[in-house]
């Protein structure tokens, strides 16, 4: 294999790896697919539950210079989907969830923070809305402080 060849393979790996955009971007997407009283399960489904490893393209054009590659290696990471979850007792006695999952990006840097989250609520394992607009106009019904997201 001449060195051209296998730059151009390293080049097409790096590229087609996962990274933290193309998690949210498709976390966004699957968003798109649900509706209100899917099951709890049925969303899971839709959205994934497991750990991707992501590699970020922090330095594409090391591919194309490998001694960069030395200097500046590519870091591994990972996101979990669901990001986190809660459970919060209603007011009237009732249990929700929460499950939030990775979906934008506000700042470039290494932390996720919750405006970087999209929450989904479940009352009873049904689906109920998701998104911080939801969950504000819902806050006093489910007796949550979002003071602090």
């Amino acid at each position: 294999m001449s060195g051209k060849s296998l730059v151009l393979l390293l080049a097409i790996g790096t590229f087609g790896c996962t990274t933290l955009g193309t998690v949210r971007d498709t976390n966004r997407l699957n968003l798109l697919k649900l509706s209100p009283g899917m099951s709890r399960a049925t969303v899971l489904e839709v959205m994934g539950q497991r750990t991707i490893t992501t590699h970020p393209v922090k330095y594409p054009w090391s591919v194309l210079f490998p001694p960069i590659l030395i200097m500046y290696p590519l870091e591994m990471d990972s996101v979990t989907n669901p990001y986190r979850s809660e459970s919060v007792a209603t007011a009237d006695g009732n249990q929700i969830e929460i499950i939030y999952y990775y979906t934008d990006k506000k700042k470039a840097d290494s932390a996720v923070t919750d405006d970087e989250l999209t929450p989904l609520v479940f009352e009873g394992r049904v689906l109920k809305g998701w998104g911080w607009s939801y969950l504000h106009q819902n806050e006093e019904r489910y007796a949550i402080d979002l003071q602090v997201r």
